[in-house]
């Protein structure tokens, strides 16, 4: 394939790493942007029962036939897997120059000692009021936004984001500027991300995150984009919401810290024999 001019690429992996440097997060951006047009398209012709299984080798003279007709069938019925939207040239330029672009907020919290104070939401007056174009042009893509939204929700414990609602945050001494926030993993309860951001009064300067995808400049993690998009966003407009968010379940249990493991018993329990229906 290379002889053939093309940049063959794949995802790298952490190998025991914390999390991918920027470059490689950047490249592995690269190759999902790419690679969802091709799934999407293999996709819409595995809607066809007989394109969507094990092929006999007896029926491989036919498959060109089938393939061809198939996609005749799509290209003529359905609606463009991909819509054009007017910042699209933008949103490659963008993505093009920041492939081998160093995370800066990332070397500076490697290289400084920064201490934080505690904040709120709230009192956070002179962060920027993003639109949703604008947003997505931050991400790179909608996937994010989509995640995003779901992130803020179990951070506040409430749909009404537009609300008064604790989205806790710390910001460092004599930078207000900067800010981090620190979001649970997905993946696990015992793992928590601290999100850096680095912004003025009209735009998104930079921004960071411990997550292993967290230091890529083409796009953001679901992290960032949650922050940024409640920050600049979804405090100001919040808009309809079908899912329940999972955070507004924690009032339907009761914390197994707060409860006494102490049952108190007497001899004659002793005596009974209990058994399960």
């Amino acid at each position: 394939m290379r002889a053939l001019g093309l940049d063959v690429c794949m995802p790298d992996f952490l190998n025991g790493r914390r999390r991918f440097d920027a470059l490689e997060a950047n490249r592995s951006r690269f190759i999902s942007k790419i690679r969802w047009v091709v799934e999407s398209a293999n996709g819409r012709i595995k809607h066809f029962k007989w394109l969507n299984q094990t092929i006999q080798d007896s029926t491989i003279p036919q498959v060109r036939d089938y393939l061809r007709t198939s996609c005749e069938l799509v290209n003529a019925h359905r609606s463009p897997a991909i819509s054009s939207f007017m910042n699209d040239d933008m949103i490659v330029t963008k993505i093009l120059e920041n492939l081998h672009a160093p995370n800066l907020p990332r070397v500076r919290i490697n290289d400084e000692i920064l201490r934080w104070v505690n904040c709120d939401a709230s009192q956070l007056a002179n962060f920027p009021v993003l639109s949703i174009d604008q947003i997505r042009t931050i991400t790179v893509g909608v996937f994010q936004l989509k995640q995003a939204r779901s992130y803020c929700e179990e951070q506040c414990s409430t749909i009404h984001l537009d609300n008064p609602a604790d989205f806790p945050l710390q910001i460092r001494v004599n930078d207000p500027q900067l800010i981090r926030i620190s979001f649970k993993s997905r993946h696990s309860n015992t793992k928590t991300y601290y999100t850096y951001i680095s912004f003025s009064t009209q735009d998104i300067l930079n921004s960071c995150c411990d997550c292993p995808d967290g230091d890529r400049k083409v796009g953001v993690c679901s992290h960032r984009a949650a922050a940024i998009g409640f920050l600049s966003y979804q405090r100001y407009n919040n808009g309809p919401t079908i899912n329940q968010p999972s955070g507004s379940y924690l009032n339907l249990l009761d914390d197994s810290d707060r409860i006494d493991d102490f049952v108190e018993s007497t001899d004659e329990d002793e005596d009974y024999r209990y058994s399960l229906l």
